[in-house]
């Protein structure tokens, strides 16, 4: 069970770390973001792929003293597929509306000079 957490949060991790080195170095979010998610779907879908896999032959098995632990596997195996779902696609959403948040707020990010916007590379 903490495997399965594990990969969940890991994912998510891999996802808001790649877009942070983005931004650090191209400046834009947006395009960040965009970035985050063609770069790192691949890894991800795999990574939640091979865990459900890893379940599976529980899933599968007819023994008698299998049956407890089978609705535990099912479980497991569809709260990492839902949960690559939220990380591959809801986290960059939330990313992206909470700076919008920050920006109108007033709040910027570290890294970003006292005069300028909060995305540099977009126009007035």
């Amino acid at each position: 069970m903490l495997a399965v957490a594990g990969v969940v949060v890991d994912n998510g991790l891999v996802i808001v770390h790649f877009v942070n080195q983005r931004v650090r170095s191209h400046g834009s979010l947006k395009d960040a973001v965009c970035e985050a998610g063609a770069a790192r779907f691949r890894p991800i879908l795999l990574t939640s792929l091979t865990t459900t896999a890893g379940v599976a032959p529980l899933i599968l098995e007819n023994s008698l003293q299998a049956q407890i632990v089978i609705p535990m596997a099912v479980a497991m195996a569809s709260g990492v597929l839902f949960a690559t779902f939220v990380t591959l696609f809801f986290v960059p959403a939330v990313y992206l509306v909470l700076e919008d948040i920050r920006a109108l707020v007033g709040f910027r990010r570290r890294g970003t000079p006292a005069g300028s916007a909060v995305d540099p590379s977009s126009g007035p």
